[in-house]
């Protein structure tokens, strides 16, 4: 299982209402929005953006306009988030408040985040049991699953980018030590999870996790593996970032 596929085994869970909005050209390349904040946000809401179909060739990434409409519905996203995809173009509003069940403590959302090498081992919450909510991709239980960010490949270097949100009832501090670690099971595999500091601001937050990976001597020739993941604040209306629908997996894999 690729960083992405364990990334990704989170549901949505989402948190209340000032809006953000972004906008697209015919060629999916976001505006920014009134702003350009990253944190404290009160409502989320995406509108109009492309999303994309990707593909591994053998040595790039490719990608191509995804014209289709998809639909979602309870119980594969929860009752507040309204989203849809028509025409290919896709509309996502995080705004309502759930009710309590459908939150997590801060604390529960770091470990899983340890377990899927976002945040190293040694880490301190300042308040651990604040309540959180966490957004990662959607799914409609049809074989559609979206999420934001990118993906490439060039000179035998996979670049990941996920973008999510993270909705916090209070201020909560974040930090993480670096850690690394190298496993050797006939190829060798090296990462490095960059130490973090995040100042998460009651409201909602928008990050976005990257994975460096190079690999040696190529993929054909495999024989080692060396990541680096690190996680920071960042705009959703960054123009390297996409939609994507059904990321493929990682080219090593």
């Amino acid at each position: 299982m690729n960083s992405f596929q364990k990334f990704l085994v989170f549901t949505i869970i989402a948190l209340s209402g000032i809006m953000l909005t972004m906008c697209n050209d015919d060629k999916g390349s976001p505006s920014s929005p009134p702003g350009g904040s990253v944190k404290g946000l009160t409502d989320v809401r995406l509108q109009n953006y492309q999303v994309y179909n990707a593909v591994f060739n053998g040595t790039e990434y490719t990608f191509t306009l995804f014209e289709g409409n998809i639909s979602f519905s309870v119980p594969h996203i929860p009752k507040f988030v309204t989203t849809e995809v028509a025409g290919g173009k896709l509309k996502f509003n995080l705004g309502k408040q759930p009710a309590n069940e459908d939150l997590m403590f801060v604390s529960e959302l770091v470990n899983d985040l340890k377990d899927r090498l976002v945040l190293g081992e040694n880490s301190t919450i300042s308040a651990p049991a604040t309540k959180c909510a966490f957004v990662s991709s959607i799914k409609n239980g049809g074989g559609h699953e979206l999420m934001m960010g990118n993906i490439s490949f060039s000179e035998n270097t996979y670049t990941y980018q996920h973008v999510f949100f993270i909705y916090v009832e209070k201020d909560v501090d974040i930090k993480a030590d670096s850690f690394s670690d190298e496993i050797d099971n006939g190829i060798t595999y090296k990462y490095t999870i960059n130490s973090v500091d995040l100042q998460l601001e009651k409201g909602w937050n928008i990050l976005c996790y990257v994975e460096s990976t190079k690999i040696t001597p190529n993929i054909a020739e495999l024989t080692g593996i060396e990541s680096t993941y690190s996680l920071a604040f960042a705009s959703p209306t960054a123009t390297s970032y996409k939609w994507i629908r059904n990321v493929p997996s990682a080219p090593y894999y």
